[in-house]
């Protein structure tokens, strides 16, 4: 799974807005949507403030939902 579809199933599973969670990080929902597009990516303060926001790991975030997925790479 690519970042954009682990931001997009974690966001769905939260059951926030793109709008809502670009508030929770502090971005502008465009951001969001670049983001789940892969059109751009967050820095890495920004995927900090995801984690948070999405009660998640950096490795769930950037490497998968799997534990062992960023071992398979």
């Amino acid at each position: 799974m690519e970042t954009k579809e682990i931001l997009l199933e974690l966001r769905a599973r939260r059951g926030f807005s793109q709008e809502q969670l670009a508030e929770k990080v502090h971005v502008t929902r465009q951001a969001v949507s670049r983001w789940e597009q892969n059109r751009t990516q967050p820095d890495l303060a920004t995927l900090q403030q995801l984690t948070a926001a999405l009660g998640c790991s950096l490795d769930e975030l950037v490497g998968g939902l799997d534990a062992d997925a960023a071992f398979r790479r």
